[in-house]
């Protein structure tokens, strides 16, 4: 199969522009000449190429109707309505998920974030505490446990397990936490 090329961008042009597409002169070469879509090779252009990037670019062929899409309620047509239904989809599932939120607040489900995060921080205080003191307020206790002898070392590591696990047990426990919502700002006047 001998290959179709044009030997200047003109020629390609009055080939494709004006006897095969429905384009514009200014179109074609946005498209097809030196630094664009469809370069010469050798100095010539290929139709093949030139045909390709019409059908990629939705070219329509002269003598073929061009049929246009009917406008949607916001009156918008091909992309610019599909985005702008998608972008609709999407605000009325941000919407529902608002909505979800707020019952569940209402319900009692969802806390304040600063409430738990004062809450963690009131816990993680005590337990540093608790951890600093252990060896003051103990220290006679865990000497007097092992005799200062290093041989009852399994038994000083138990005791220490058993202090950590005290302290571990308050950190982590549950406490039952009461919140109330207030609509309106505290502030108003």
């Amino acid at each position: 199969m001998v290959e179709k090329f044009h030997k200047s961008i003109n020629q390609a042009w009055v080939q494709f522009g004006q006897e095969n597409w429905q384009i514009s002169r200014r179109t074609f070469f946005n498209y097809v000449g030196k630094n664009k879509q469809v370069k010469p090779i050798g100095g010539k252009y290929y139709e093949d190429d030139i045909s390709e990037l019409a059908q990629q670019l939705g070219w329509v062929p002269i003598g073929k109707k061009v049929e246009a899409d009917q406008p949607d309620e916001e009156g918008l047509t091909g992309d610019s309505a599909k985005r702008f239904q998608e972008a609709k989809a999407k605000d009325k599932e941000y919407e529902a998920e608002l909505r979800r939120l707020k019952l569940e607040q209402t319900q009692g489900k969802l806390i304040d974030r600063e409430s738990v995060e004062m809450l963690m921080a009131g816990k993680t205080s005590v337990l540093d505490t608790g951890l600093r003191q252990l060896f003051l307020m103990k220290g006679r206790e865990l000497i007097h446990a092992v005799e200062g002898n290093p041989e009852h070392e399994e038994a000083f590591i138990q005791l220490m397990n058993d202090e950590l696990d005290e302290l571990l047990s308050e950190f982590a426990r549950t406490d039952q936490i009461t919140m109330e919502f207030v609509s309106g700002s505290q502030f108003d006047s």
